[in-house]
């Protein structure tokens, strides 16, 4: 169960990654260009969002997903993003998890 667990986890951290990244390069992408347009030097507006920050966080993610995938039965990943329980130890650490789906009638 562990494992499949661990699959369904590592699959969902790759796709949340996968997204996080787009989402960053492109709006990294429209903040450069929004300057082009304006005529500014690039980066001289500061913007409203941490574009890098989300992309690199994307990417970690998606490593992080792709480790949980290889792994046999062990968490796999680097634990970056995961939450930690107020008085928990580093192995009590709760991660993220797809929301579970309605059932069928």
């Amino acid at each position: 169960m562990d494992k499949i667990q661990n699959s369904v986890q590592g699959a969902w951290k790759t796709f949340h990654g996968a997204g996080e990244t787009i989402r960053g390069t492109f709006n990294e992408s429209v903040d450069r260009a929004g300057d082009q347009v304006a005529g500014r030097p690039t980066g001289s507006v500061e913007s409203k969002s941490n574009n890098p920050g989300t992309t690199n966080q994307g990417v970690n993610e998606v490593k992080d997903g792709f480790d949980k995938l290889a792994s046999k039965g062990s968490t796999g990943g680097s634990q970056e993003g995961s939450v930690e329980e107020p008085n928990s130890t580093p192995s009590q650490q709760v991660h993220s998890v797809p929301p579970k789906l309605p059932e069928r009638n």
